[in-house]
């Protein structure tokens, strides 16, 4: 019975990620627009680091996910940004599975913007890695994000995860999938957002990713999201009330059915 769920959970982890350490953006506002990970937010520490110094406010954020309405398949991410002047520093932190296989990560990054229109940024992830009684593995992953504001209205970013082509462990030459990004947001008025990213893995075809973000007003935000790799589509909302944020998305699997999301995020300070 044990190893039956354990090879139903990891199909289904598969189906989610694809891949042991395949990064994955972080937060319900992500998951909304099709899995979109350049939105500056409090999540910005795991999903592209570069726009933290851009934030306005230090803040913490909080998530809880499900996926396919599995009840072993749950996954809470914690992540913190503290924007000091023209820097910005980050922690990030996620739990995903049962005690049959479980996955956790430790993400640290930094960033600086050079200027109100350019800014590079660093993380660190330490993770690790249990499946009941065959043990446990740890490695450690590194990726580089760069953010650029061509003008008012467009951005660019570009992310690059695991470089270095980690092993996955230490007695073969399993490694980690590198993963690279490439975004543009074009802010169609001042209550629209569109926004466009593929991503590519060293082993899977190019997935495009797109989402608009649509706010009728300053507290509500309405979200639509396309990830054309399986394909999925998806939808969210988002609440604002003075120095808290509330965001719900739901994504929709053509087999698998639907996975949910809930973001809470308290800014801290003036």
């Amino acid at each position: 019975m044990k190893t039956h769920t354990l090879v139903v959970l990891l199909v289904l982890k598969g189906a989610t990620i694809k891949a042991i350490g395949y990064f994955s953006a972080v937060g319900a506002e992500s998951a909304a627009l099709g899995g979109i990970s350049f939105m500056p937010n409090c999540h910005s520490s795991s999903n592209h680091s570069a726009l933290m110094p851009w934030l306005e406010k230090r803040g913490l954020a909080l998530t809880a996910a499900n996926y396919y309405g599995v009840r072993n398949l749950n996954q809470i991410n914690c992540s913190g940004v503290v924007p000091i002047k023209t820097f910005g520093y980050g922690f990030g932190f996620y739990n995903f599975g049962n005690s049959n296989y479980t996955e956790q990560s430790l993400h640290f990054s930094v960033a600086h913007a050079f200027n109100k229109r350019f800014s590079l940024g660093l993380g660190a992830q330490y993770n690790v890695f249990k499946i009941a009684n065959y043990g446990h593995q740890n490695n450690f992953v590194i990726d580089a994000n760069m953010a650029a504001k061509v003008n008012e209205k467009v951005m660019l970013a570009f992310k690059v995860f695991n470089p270095t082509r980690t092993k996955l462990n230490s007695y073969s030459d399993e490694r980690l999938q590198t993963v690279y990004l490439a975004g543009l947001q074009y802010k169609v008025n001042a209550q629209v957002k569109s926004y466009m990213q593929i991503e590519k893995v060293n082993a899977f075809k190019p997935n495009l990713k797109l989402g608009i973000d649509y706010a009728p007003k300053e507290t509500i935000h309405l979200r639509l999201g396309f990830s054309s790799i399986q394909p999925q589509f998806s939808l969210g909302v988002g609440f604002q009330h003075k120095k808290i944020k509330i965001d719900f998305a739901s994504t929709i699997h053509p087999m698998l059915g639907v996975s949910s999301q809930t973001t809470f995020v308290y800014a801290i300070g003036q």
